[in-house]
Order: C-alpha cells, then structure tokens, then sequence
C-alpha cells in the first residue's frame, strides 16, 4: 500500500487511493489532522456503526475510546509490536474499555544522568531532544534550562540562548551557533570536568575539538547544500562530528530563515526530519564526548520515537483480525445492543504470540473482560485523588493530572458550584489568572482536604468527581515508588479471567484455564490510524 514515492504524504491520503483502485465502486473519505481536534468530535463520531484504531499513543487511544463510548459506538482497537500484536473489542458496558486497565508509565531517566553521566545511547537521544526543546521550543521547558536570575553560575550555552534575543538576521545565526556549539560540547564538558564532577566515574568525558566547529562554520560558509542529510544513504551513513556540526548548524539556520519569531514554538516531532537530524546529529557528538556508540539518522530515530520496527505480516494478521470482527458486529441485526454471548463468541480480545502455544496456535483469542468496577470513564464517576494542595497549582494540576494521568482534552474544574478553569469555544479568559494559584488558594474556597470538585470535557462528553484530600510533599517524596507525588485511586487493575480454547466443533467454547496473566493491552504500533466504518 505505501510505495516510496509516498514518503511525505498522508498515510489516509495514500490509504484511500489504494483502497479505490481495489473497489472502484467504494466511496472513502480520507481526513488528515490530529484526532483530537475539535472536527473530530462528538457529532464527527455519531455519524459511524464502528470505529476502528491503529493509534501510535496511549493519549490519543484513551481519547477515541471515551468519544466511542459517549456515542455508544462499537470500537475495534489493536496495536503491533514487532511480532506481537492485539485486537480488543469496547462495548460500552458490556467489556472493559482502553482506560479500564492502568496504562504502564513511559520510561523516564534521571534528569543526572541525562545533563552529566550519559552511559548508553538513549542517555544522549534524550538531552538532544531537551537540547531541541530549549533551542527550539519553550525553553523554559527543558531540562537543560537554567534560569541566571536563580542560578549564579549557569552553565556555558545559557550565555548564548535564546537565539532570536542575539541574532537579528539568519545568516548572523551561523557565526553564533558555533559558538552555542562550543559552549554546550566543548566549554560546559570542560566546567563539569574542572568541578571533579568525573572525579570516581569510568570513563571521563573528552570535550568536543574546537577545530570541529571552525570546520563546519568553514564548510557551511563556502556550501550550505553541503551537509550530510542531503547525501546519498544519508539516513543510514554514520556521521562524524564536523558533519554533525554542519547538519546542526544548518537546522538552526533553516528554521532562523522562516523568520526569527519562529524559535520557542516548535515541538519535537519524529518524523519531521529537521527535527531528527538535529536530535540525531546533536547525541552523536554527546555519545562520542562520553565514548559511547553512536547511533545513526535511522536508528536514532527509533530510539527517539519509542519505535520497535514494524513488521509487515503481523500488521497484516492485525488488520484482518479487525475486519473480521467489524464484519461480524455489522452482520448482526441489532448491532448496536450486541448481547454479551454473541461479542465473546465473535469478537473475542485476541493476541498475536512470537511464540506457539503448547496447541501450536500463534493467535490466542480470550474472552472479553467485564468493565473494570473502579474505572471513571466507563464506569464510575468518581475518584479519589492525593496531593499537596498548598504546593501544587492550578496550571501544574491540570498538566500533570488531568491531562498527564487522566487524558482529559479540554478539562473544566468546578469547586462547589463556581467555575475556576475552561477550556474550549467560548471559555472564560479571565479564569486564565487562577492558574498560577495554589490549589488552597483558588475562589470558592479553594481546594481543602477532603474538598470535591467536579471536572468535566465537552469534547469526551466525560464528567468525573474527584475527591481531593491533602498530602504533604515530604510524605509524597518518601514514597520511593511514587515518583509522581500525587497518588490516584480509581483505576482497577483488571486480570484476565479466562481463554478461549477451540475444539474440534466449528463453534469455540470457553473454558476456565490457567494462563499467563501477562498484560498485552499497551502493545502500540508505529500507525495513527482511525478507520470510521458507516
């Protein structure tokens, strides 16, 4: 289906042209855009029988599965990994929904290891993606951001950010950025070294030549064409470290051509590849100043992704399992009130195994679980939360958790009836000021222990109490498994309570067995697809 002439298309565009030249009778609509958009909708999602999901995130399936619940539609969800994969069936009230199950937390590495002890490649993927987030982005954001008005002896590339405050013109940027170049691979190397920040450590870190940087400012000066993304293979040469002096030079000044406004609003995106040349040229120079391997544009990009390589045939298996299942929901007469019996006998929650079951079978279709007890969305309406209310703000409980932890898209918050925050068409701009409030603090009374506030999103059609009571951060911080310091009760941890075991009648039976109750459900894949079937 995806040829590579189709590189830098849309994969729906490309998608329904495929699709056509199978059946040209069929009548498809491709849409491009982020699924949480406001097009998307409730009244976007009303208008289908099923939905399907090839999502690549755990924040855009969690937002699909609570519009298909809202509109009580029937959602097909899946996911790949490698050679594993899963098909799950969401009938609201009937099986458990995406959010039921408690979703594993990214990997996170300590903000140390990442500014000074890097000892694998990841280490040094992530301080480039901070790297771009400071240079690029909201630098205030970034792990590598240091504020000289809190901070006296900040380290050497602050003196040189942020670009667009030094730099007027974008060919001023070139001459400047090999001095930022200098201060973050060579001068702030050399500042940790002389603090014996390396006094006990394996392996001391060799700062980055000089020469390295009047090479690359000579080479871009006399040749901006030359640089190593635009060479043959370039996606899979490894480059070395004037090349990758050159490739960031010329990022920088490439986004300092669109205008000079345009640092500090963008984000990191995979499969921008300016954005992945930065990254990927930026951790090769830091892998090399601490002796550790780099890795190229390729390879860099799936660690900085998060991206096990797809394959073809376990796509494919996936794929099909899914229509087959649309198929038999669609052929059923009253689809939309599907009994319980039916969903686990045609819609079964099935699994893609690497490895045979004792039968020889690489598919292991399971019954279909019942909605969790204890889930807010499909479920229960009210959790309890605990966290320090005279520590915390408004705007820090919003991000971390009602959009981190809880996947709210446009979260209101009410305390007793008054409004504090809305987001979305028409809200109130002046609550805008109670975000950098304490939660103790806010109108209404604020948030005290034992406070309920109510949070509601128009665009999930999802309302939820939350029962506020307060911990203090030091008690929070004591807690050595909780590195979030707040702590969430509500979700349930579901396990699977049974297998389906084919016999030799055409008909499957579910029989209770012992399995190995390892959870599939976070299998994503490296799509972001959403098929909407009328």
């Amino acid at each position: 289906m995806f040829r590579p002439e189709h590189v830098g298309q849309p994969k729906s565009t490309v998608a329904a042209v495929a699709a056509i030249q199978f059946n040209p009778d069929v009548t498809i609509i491709s849409h491009y855009g982020n699924i949480k958009d406001d097009r998307f909708g409730m009244k976007f999602f009303e208008k289908f029988s099923i939905v399907l999901n090839a999502l690549d995130n755990v924040e855009a399936r969690r937002h699909v599965n609570r519009l298909c619940l809202a509109a009580k539609i029937p959602l097909i969800d899946s996911g790949t990994t490698g050679y594993t994969g899963q098909v799950n069936p969401i009938f609201k009230g009937k099986t458990s929904c995406y959010d039921c199950k408690p979703k594993e937390a990214p990997k996170v590495y300590p903000i140390c290891t990442i500014r000074s002890t890097p000892d694998k490649p990841v280490h040094c993927i992530v301080w480039a993606k901070e790297c771009f987030k400071l240079i690029f982005g909201n630098m205030t954001e970034s792990m590598l951001y240091e504020d000289d008005k809190a901070t006296e002896d900040v380290s050497c590339y602050m003196n040189f950010l942020p670009i667009k405050e030094k730099c007027h013109t974008a060919d001023a940027t070139v001459e400047h950025v090999k001095l930022l170049l200098k201060g973050l691979f060579h001068d702030d190397v050399n500042k940790r070294i002389n603090m014996d920040v390396y006094k006990n450590a394996e392996t001391v870190p060799i700062p980055t030549s000089l020469q390295t940087f009047e090479e690359a400012l000579h080479i871009v000066s006399s040749d901006k064409d030359n640089r190593p993304s635009k060479q043959k293979d370039w996606d899979t040469n490894m480059w070395s470290d004037v090349e990758c002096a050159v490739e960031l030079i010329m990022c920088i000044y490439d986004i300092a051509k669109e205008g000079m406004d345009s640092f500090g609003t963008y984000a990191f995106d995979k499969d921008d590849n300016l954005a992945m040349s930065f990254v990927s040229a930026a951790s090769n120079i830091r892998s090399r100043i601490f002796g550790i391997e780099p890795k190229n544009f390729h390879d860099a990009k799936g660690i900085a992704g998060n991206i096990i390589p797809a394959i073809a045939a376990t796509n494919a298996i996936v794929a099909a399992l899914q229509v087959m299942q649309a198929i038999k929901v669609l052929q059923y007469n009253d689809y939309e009130n599907l009994p319980t019996e039916y969903i686990a006998k045609s819609c079964p929650a099935t699994y893609v195994l690497r490895s045979a079951t004792r039968r020889g079978h690489y598919l292991e279709p399971t019954q279909p679980e019942e909605p969790a007890t204890q889930c807010y969305v499909c479920n229960a309406s009210q959790i309890s939360l605990q966290i320090d209310i005279h520590e915390t703000t408004l705007e820090e409980f919003i991000k971390v958790v009602l959009k981190g932890k809880l996947a709210f898209n446009q979260p209101s918050v009410y305390i007793r009836g008054s409004t504090i925050y809305e987001e979305g068409e028409g809200a109130e701009v002046g609550l805008l000021e109670n975000l950098k409030k304490m939660l103790s603090l806010l109108p209404a009374g604020g948030i005290q222990d034992g406070t309920v506030i109510s949070v509601e999103d128009f665009t999930q059609d999802l309302e939820i109490e939350i029962i506020v009571n307060h911990l203090p951060l030091t008690d929070a911080a004591d807690d050595k498994e909780n590195t979030e310091k707040f702590v969430i009760n509500g979700q349930a941890s579901t396990k699977r309570k049974s297998t389906l075991i084919e016999d030799n009648n055409d008909e499957p039976d579910f029989k209770k067995v012992k399995v190995d109750n390892n959870d599939k459900s976070n299998v994503v894949d490296d799509d972001d697809d959403v098929v909407f079937i009328v």
